[in-house]
């Protein structure tokens, strides 16, 4: 219970404040992103992503900042096969 299996990160707000922090997760880790997040910018998921050790990226399109709201099947679909693989 102490050490996750792996972790979702969606559009995660103030990225930038934990990069440093992240090289210490060593499970995998999807990071999603809505391809028309206006309050997230999409480099930030990048720079997640290069952060983490098994991070991964998965960009909905034509999805805002709540894409697991707007594209609710393509976003299951992803997360359930996500989690298939761990």
């Amino acid at each position: 219970p102490d050490v996750p299996a792996a972790l979702v990160f969606i559009a995660p707000v103030q990225v930038q404040r934990y990069l440093g922090e992240l090289g210490v997760l060593q499970c995998p880790v999807l990071v999603v992103w809505g391809e028309k997040d206006k309050l997230i910018p999409l480099e930030q998921a990048d720079q997640l992503v290069s952060a983490l050790p098994h991070g991964e990226k998965l960009v909905i399109g034509g999805a805002g900042h709540a894409a697991y709201m707007e594209k609710t099947e393509q976003f299951h679909a992803a997360l359930c096969e996500f989690l298939k693989r761990v």
